[in-house]
């Protein structure tokens, strides 16, 4: 499994800041998880446009640790890769 680079540094002036929010829902947790952990929920029903798109270095679309991400549309590029999931 990839290891995530370290936190860099905040930069001067900023402070740091975070947000709790919980929301309930009339499913089992189970069923929420592998949703969420679906990519056909972020790539289906995409308004044009903009794309996301999952693919790791063999090519597979998926949605586990070290497959590669792009947002991206007009304005808008932001890519990365999926680091550790961890089961609620």
């Amino acid at each position: 499994m990839p290891t995530l680079p370290a936190r860099p540094p905040i930069p001067p002036g900023f402070t740091a800041h975070s947000v709790t929010r919980i929301w309930q829902v009339p499913h089992p947790v189970d069923a929420v998880w592998d949703w969420l952990n679906d990519p056909a929920t972020f790539v289906d029903g995409q308004l044009p446009p903009y794309r996301v798109e999952f693919v790791d270095a063999n090519g597979r679309a998926g949605f586990e640790a070290g497959v590669h991400t792009a947002h991206h549309g007009p304005g808008l590029l932001a890519a990365g890769v999926l680091g550790e999931q961890r089961p609620p």
